[in-house]
């Protein structure tokens, strides 16, 4: 399995965000805080968003590798899987390890920009199943946990441990002055995941219903080019200050479910730079809508606020938006003079993280 070199460059989710820009002359910049510092600043806030999202994947799925064409909100995506998995019983509860490599790329253009973008991504995943007063084991082919997904999940819980590298690039142009800028960003990511079935309802139109609670904890580095051109480093510890509070919504629960949607409700997660500064992420009812071929953050907001060590008023603060599919990320510090971030950029969501 090939193993990333990690240069220095220049936002997500999944895991999976592009912030900042290249530029030809590459100086390298002492550290700052993200407090005072843009770039560093809005990729703090793309590790956030990129982070809670990849938690929302839930897969236990059995196939070993696979290529799809994904859309999110009329945009064509490549991706490309390979994965190996294996299941082991320990303890009542069902061990699985995954190694999971993933190669996307997309495009997508308004009426200002366009862009082209690509992503190699690995995954080193242990997925622990357990039950509350019960037990878990693996199906027969000791790939995957041997869980009824068709029946009620309240009471499991998932462990996650994960390890992942990432290279991503982009392109942009801008419409109206033919400008091109290239950009990259790799990050490496290990920590821990928490996720807790509460409760599985019916709804009136038939559709199922899960709640559950999402917590995580992990240290992520970056390396990357910013708008003046020079390179710098960010490590971060990115973990929730208020568990995510996640509803999923089938429309059945048979085996030819469809997923409908998963709404991040509450939940508030905080990106620190050690003893320096840090980003409080509070997401309100953050929407993703998916169906047969389509998979959007659709609605919702995610408010960040920055701040120094040891302050209690925030230096600076962003609100992404997403409507009817649509996200946008304004630095709202100044509420009379909101500003767009038009370099925030994230991988678009796959359809096949968020199947069982």
């Amino acid at each position: 399995m090939k193993k990333f070199t990690f240069a220095p460059v220049c936002v997500v989710l999944a895991a999976s965000l592009f912030v900042g820009c290249g530029a030809k002359d590459e100086r390298v910049a002492p550290s700052s805080g993200l407090a005072s510092d843009d770039a560093q600043s809005e990729a703090a806030v793309a590790a956030s968003f990129g982070e809670a999202m990849d938690s929302m994947s839930d897969t236990n799925m059995s196939s070993n590798s696979g290529t799809a064409m994904a859309l999110e909100n009329g945009l064509g995506v490549e991706v490309q899987i390979t994965m190996d998995r294996s299941c082991a019983a320990s303890d009542d509860k069902a061990v699985v390890t995954i190694t999971r490599d993933k190669e996307m790329s997309w495009k997508r253009s308004n009426a200002r920009i366009s862009v082209s973008a690509s992503a190699s991504i690995e995954n080193d995943i242990v997925r622990t199943w357990s039950l509350d007063g019960g037990s878990v084991g693996c199906e027969l082919n000791n790939k995957v946990a041997a869980i009824d997904f068709e029946a009620d999940l309240t009471g499991y819980e998932l462990d996650v441990s994960i390890k992942r590298n990432a290279t991503r690039s982009l392109e942009k142009t801008v419409a109206r002055t033919r400008e091109t800028t290239k950009r990259s960003l790799t990050s490496a990511v290990d920590g821990t995941r928490h996720a807790k079935w509460l409760s599985q309802e019916t709804n009136d139109d038939g559709s199922i219903s899960r709640s559950k609670s999402i917590s995580f904890s992990v240290s992520r580095t970056d390396n990357f080019v910013a708008k003046d051109g020079s390179v710098k480093d960010l490590a971060l510890r990115v973990e929730t200050k208020e568990d995510l509070q996640v509803t999923t919504t089938w429309d059945n629960l048979a085996h030819d479910r469809q997923l409908l949607s998963k709404l991040i409700s509450s939940g508030v997660v905080k990106a620190s730079k050690a003893a320096d500064s840090y980003v409080e992420a509070s997401f309100n009812k953050l929407l993703m809508k998916f169906d047969a071929k389509a998979c959007s953050v659709y609605s919702g907001s995610m408010e960040a606020r920055i701040y120094a060590e040891g302050s209690t008023e925030a230096a600076k603060i962003y609100m992404l938006t997403a409507v009817e599919g649509s996200i946008t990320v304004k630095d709202v510090t100044d509420p009379a003079n909101p500003k767009d971030v038009e370099d925030f950029e994230y991988s678009p969501c796959d359809l096949k993280d968020f199947n069982y």
